[in-house]
Formats: C-alpha cells, sequence, structure tokens
C-alpha cells in the first residue's frame, strides 16, 4: 500500500520488494555477526526498530558503501 501511494505500480513494487529482500539478504550472508546478533533479537521478539538498530550498529558504514557502490 505504502508503495502505492508513491505512485508505484504494481509490477514496479513488487520489483522493489524483490530487490530489497535479496539486498538484506546479500548483506546479512556476509555479516555473521550481524546476523547472529539479529537472530537472537528476534527470537527475544525485539521490535523491528530494535533489530535495524542492532545492524547498523554491527555492519560498519563504510563495509556497506563498498559492497552497494
Amino acid at each position: 500500500m505504502l508503495l502505492k501511494s508513491l505512485a508505484f505500480t504494481q509490477k514496479k513494487a513488487d520489483s522493489q520488494v524483490r530487490w530489497s529482500v535479496l539486498n538484506t539478504v546479500l548483506l546479512l550472508r556476509r555479516h555473521e555477526l550481524a546476523r547472529a546478533k539479529l537472530a537472537k533479537a528476534m527470537s527475544m521478539g525485539k521490535s523491528v526498530g530494535t533489530c535495524i538498530g542492532i545492524i547498523e550498529e554491527t555492519i560498519d558504514d563504510s563495509d556497506i558503501q563498498l559492497q552497494l557502490g
């Protein structure tokens, strides 16, 4: 619904979601420590915001830019 409200077509929204999921999987595969901390937080029922914070605190910004750039 969010992507539709931004005037995304269904096809473009689906593509964006697929890209986001793939990008997340690739990042977590490359960062074992972040994945382990994230798994622990999720098993404890932590919020999505907390989980995002764990990823941001565990993975160095320069490493992400190198992978995406």
